[in-house]
């Protein structure tokens, strides 16, 4: 080894001629540490190994060197089964990058989490980890808060963080992967499954305002309705799986979230998404594909749910494309967050939005839109007419595609668009006060055949 640069608790520290970060003195001159050989982890699940799972942890963060910040060091947890009867330290230090480019190898490793009302994993204050290969399977009698839980210290920032592979099952109070503002986190082929019933309980909780009542044993964490950095989550081939009641997903406050064609959103009651917005915190540049699903005959109602307070709200550059989901009552509902009702005030506005929907496996005539005071402004592709109730939304501006219309309705009061029906080669205008110059054409429309020749003047049919 050249180039020692320091001593930490007795070890050497430095670069081998290849760069990589070597310890003498320590961890057999390498930069890996394993929970088993290590720190003396059990992996037959007879002792608990939270300590072990901590103290390893530790020894980490002790190679960490602010000089070699991004040197790799890797903790190795063995296949086995764990298990955990108190929350484990896997905490950060927010902006001293304790955990940067550290990857925790835990492929065939399932950690059985007991440690009533708190995480299995806490993670606060973590950036540059990366988590491969974990399942965690949560208690039925002592049921934790999370399998996961990651988010930053009191105002600082958490991100920059991978998760692979990660497996959950079993019982979780709040969900098995709980963040409260992990920025620029990446997820992939990750299942996030909650198999306790409580309506309040959820398959993945992105709680960007620290709503749902987080603690951590480890680190000092900000207080509810504060919003920090919540960026550029993205979700690669995950499946979300609610049982019994409830919502999939929980989600606030985020921005440029994006959720890709291979994700799988399961839910067996209420919705997908359970969105929760108002005028100062709201969730914008989500997008959103994938397959909405439940089991025939148990009854996911909604694809998503957001829900508000009485008062004028936006969510900016929402994209959606649902496919044919299995929503038994709408595409997308719009509600009181405090009873579930209709809005009787106020407005939730969609700004730049997106929709595309080939159909519905509930019912060919399960609307796309659900609630009042629903401000549309964009871009609607729907081919069943059945469903476009557009005749609900308070207010529209924007362009719709599809088939033909004989089964909708068209927007009313104050909107303004264009509809193209395919089918019968129409182009249908509403709300053209300002083009027509005339009052009464604002609350009315105008179909416009195909253009014809007549003679040698191409002329357009209107009616």
């Amino acid at each position: 080894m050249n180039d020692i640069v320091t001593s930490l608790h007795g070890r050497e520290i430095g670069l081998d001629a290849q760069g990589r970060l070597v310890v003498r003195n320590g961890y057999a001159d390498r930069a890996e540490i394993n929970v088993v050989s290590d720190h003396n982890a059990d992996p037959t699940g007879v002792r608990d190994s939270s300590a072990a799972m901590s103290a390893a942890w530790a020894a980490v963060v002790a190679l960490r060197n602010s000089t070699y910040e991004f040197a790799p060091i890797t903790l190795v947890i063995p296949p086995g089964i764990y298990a955990i009867g108190t929350s484990i330290n896997w905490t950060g230090e927010n902006t001293t990058y304790l955990g940067w480019n550290t990857h925790i190898k835990a492929e065939g490793a399932i950690f059985v989490g007991s440690c009533t009302g708190k995480p299995v994993v806490d993670m606060v204050g973590v950036r540059g980890v990366h988590v491969d290969g974990l399942a965690i399977y949560g208690s039925t009698t002592s049921i934790p808060s999370c399998g996961i839980f990651i988010g930053p210290r009191l105002s600082g920032t958490c991100g920059n963080n991978k998760f692979q592979h990660i497996k959950t099952k079993g019982y979780f109070s709040v969900a098995p992967y709980w963040s409260i503002g992990s920025e620029t986190t990446q997820h992939e082929f990750c299942y996030y499954m909650n198999n306790n019933p409580a309506a309040t309980a959820y398959a993945a909780a992105f709680d960007g305002m620290n709503r749902l009542g987080a603690t951590s044993d480890y680190a000092s964490i900000r207080a509810a309705d504060i919003n920090l950095s919540y960026t550029n989550n993205r979700f690669v081939g995950c499946r979300f799986q609610k049982d019994t009641d409830g919502y999939a997903i929980y989600m606030e406050a985020s921005t440029g979230w994006t959720f890709d064609r291979d994700c799988y959103f399961l839910a067996f009651d209420k919705a997908g998404f359970y969105i929760r917005s108002d005028s100062t915190n709201r969730v914008t540049g989500l997008k959103v594909e994938g397959l909405f699903e439940t089991t025939q005959g148990s009854g996911l109602k909604y694809c998503f749910v957001w829900a508000c307070l009485e008062e004028n709200s936006a969510t900016v550059g929402f994209y959606a494309d649902v496919g044919s989901p299995h929503a038994a009552t709408a595409t997308i509902r719009v509600q009181n967050v405090a009873n579930g009702n209709d809005l009787t005030s106020g407005f939730l506005r969609f700004d730049n939005a997106y929709i595309k929907q080939s159909g519905n496996v509930a019912s060919s005539s399960t609307p796309m839109f659900s609630g009042a005071f629903i401000y549309w402004e964009g871009e609607i592709w729907c081919d069943t007419s059945a469903i476009l109730n557009l005749a609900t939304l308070t207010r529209f501006h924007g362009i719709v595609h599809t088939s033909d219309l004989s089964g909708g309705t068209l927007p009313g009061g104050s909107s303004t668009g264009i509809l193209f029906e395919r089918s019968t080669r129409n182009i249908r205008l509403f709300g053209l006060q300002n083009f027509a110059n005339d009052a009464a054409a604002a609350t009315g429309s105008i179909a416009v055949g195909g253009l014809y020749r007549n003679g040698s003047v191409v002329q357009t049919r209107v009616t």
